[in-house]
């Protein structure tokens, strides 16, 4: 782990100043990261992390996948503090460091920060063990999404925010070059938070169809063919989907973010061919 990340560093620096006031505590530096970004005017200068709600308010699973990896490096020890190997990798950041001490000297406890959190931003506490607003269910509906783009965080999120209850997997190949979207660990993160997931491999178009398309043209074709085969061979799992849609809010799930250069728009054609309304996030 030569180079850090800038989010890794201020996740260092979080630690650090958490550590000066002694506090030890994962689910208290979960709240300084999130306070960072909400309050902090982060994310017009950095990609910093994303949240979603989980069982003790705002969550970034990427952050704690960044935490292990520091300290698997030697870079923090096991009671978060900054060892003299990490503090090699982090400079000096006056502005960023007044702004984590800035939230830190203003919560000395854990429950103090998280009462905080969970008054001003209830929309992450919808999945929390310790207190959950009322919130309206939402009608069952059929969306689409791609996630292209987005980390695993912000994906959860936007899957919550929308009350998704089941996400239909239309990819051929399950796979990603991103870990977190692989079908089994994606399964279990969406699990994690209460929704289904369903692989549909039939409404998948074949990885070596898609090699070598170079134009306009090429992609026209290859969406032409498609339609036409799921029009004459996939009609069941067509209706399975548009009957789940009718019960439980469910999300087609592909890689594109665009949706005019995925599949998922053919699917959601004939889907609304079929009189139901898709919903593109």
């Amino acid at each position: 782990m030569k180079v850090l990340t800038q989010k890794q560093k201020i996740l260092m620096l979080v630690l650090d100043e958490m550590h000066r006031s002694g506090i030890r505590s994962k689910t208290y530096m979960m709240k300084t990261l999130f306070l960072l970004k909400e309050e902090g005017n982060l994310d017009g200068t950095i990609k910093f992390y994303s949240f979603y709600p989980y069982k003790y308010g705002p969550f970034s699973s990427v952050s704690y996948d960044d935490l292990n990896r520091l300290q698997k490096a030697g870079f923090v020890d096991d009671a978060l503090k900054i060892t003299s190997l990490g503090r090699l990798k982090i400079k000096p950041d006056k502005e960023m460091q007044s702004k984590a001490r800035n939230i830190i000297t203003g919560f000395a406890t854990e429950s103090k920060i998280r009462a905080y959190v969970y008054e001003k931003y209830p929309q992450y506490t919808v999945k929390s063990e310790l207190s959950k607003p009322e919130i309206e269910k939402m009608p069952p509906a059929i969306f689409t999404i791609g996630y292209e783009g987005m980390d695993i965080d912000s994906f959860l999120n936007a899957l919550i925010e929308n009350q998704i209850e089941v996400v239909i997997d239309i990819r051929f190949n399950p796979f990603s070059m991103r870990f977190d979207f692989i079908q089994n660990r994606l399964r279990t993160k969406l699990g994690n938070v209460g929704i289904e997931y369903v692989h549909i491999k039939d409404l998948g178009i074949e990885g070596s169809l898609r090699k070598d398309l170079d134009s306009p043209e090429d992609y026209k074709k290859l969406f032409s063919d498609y339609r036409r085969r799921i029009r004459e061979h996939n009609n069941n799992e067509l209706e399975a989907v548009i009957k789940s849609g009718k019960e439980k809010r469910i999300a087609l799930l592909c890689f594109e973010s665009e949706k005019e250069r995925c599949h998922r728009q053919i699917v959601a054609d004939e889907i609304e061919n079929h009189g139901t309304k898709v919903v593109h996030l």
